[in-house]
């Protein structure tokens, strides 16, 4: 019988660094440097209804992808097999630059350079053959006679001792973006002509998992997809009277 309360029993704790430095430069240059660096893990204990807390108790500690705690009853059934990344909540760091140059001429030239780590796949799951015999039959008979599953006769087990062991990260992403531009001015009027160029080097990360990238028994299994955008360029033109 599942009831829903306000989970006392497990919470996230979360630890950021966060540095920025910003300077104006002399002949015009203008700079600035952020970097953020998270670390991230369960504490408490499994829900009294999940089916982990019986099967697989020693395997709470978890310190990469939380996805079940982002939602209120994710963590019901922690054997479930899910558990892929939903978002980038729990990517440990994030690196970015950015330049501009205001040169002679009314000429703009500026460039910023991002890094973004890959994201956690989330806990790595196996399955057995046929369901453990010690956790009970697949069904039970209750007292009035109904038949209903038995949430503990779950072939589905975690993969390794704790659930944040063995989860690999997806590829970090690596942009670099130029952005250049001159004004001319008519009397009052001022038109800018601009250029950017997105992804210089076209790098190609991949920054999400597939469904079932966390699951040994899948097809998907560590698969992944949605690659950074290639690279681009657009132009712009702004009158202003």
């Amino acid at each position: 019988v599942l009831q829903q309360q306000n989970r006392t029993f497990a919470s996230v704790v979360m630890t950021n660094l966060e540095a920025v430095l910003a300077k104006n430069l002399s002949n015009n240059w203008q700079g600035s440097l952020s970097q953020t660096r998270q670390w991230q893990y369960a504490s408490g204990t499994w829900g009294p209804t999940d089916p982990a807390r019986f099967i697989q108790p020693d395997a709470f500690p978890t310190n990469r992808e939380l996805a079940s705690y982002l939602f209120g009853n994710g963590d019901t059934n922690s054997l479930s097999g899910g558990g892929r990344e939903a978002g980038v909540a729990y990517r440990p760091y994030s690196v970015r630059m950015a330049g501009q140059y205001l040169a002679p001429y009314g000429i703009k030239v500026g460039a910023s350079y991002g890094i973004q780590s890959g994201g956690w796949v989330g806990n790595i799951v196996t399955r057995l053959p046929a369901a453990d015999p010690a956790f009970g039959p697949t069904t039970v008979r209750l007292a009035d006679g109904t038949t209903q599953p038995n949430p503990l006769a779950t072939t589905i087990r975690f993969a390794y001792p704790t659930r944040g062991e063995g989860q690999p990260r997806n590829e970090d992403e690596r942009y670099l973006q130029l952005q250049l531009g001159k004004e001319f001015e008519f009397g009052r009027q001022r038109v800018e002509v601009s250029m950017g160029i997105f992804n210089v080097f076209n790098g190609g990360a991949q920054q999400q998992w597939l469904t079932g990238a966390n699951q040994m028994y899948s097809a998907n299994y560590l698969a992944t997809f949605n690659r950074t955008s290639p690279r681009q360029l657009q132009m712009s033109l702004y009158y202003r009277f």
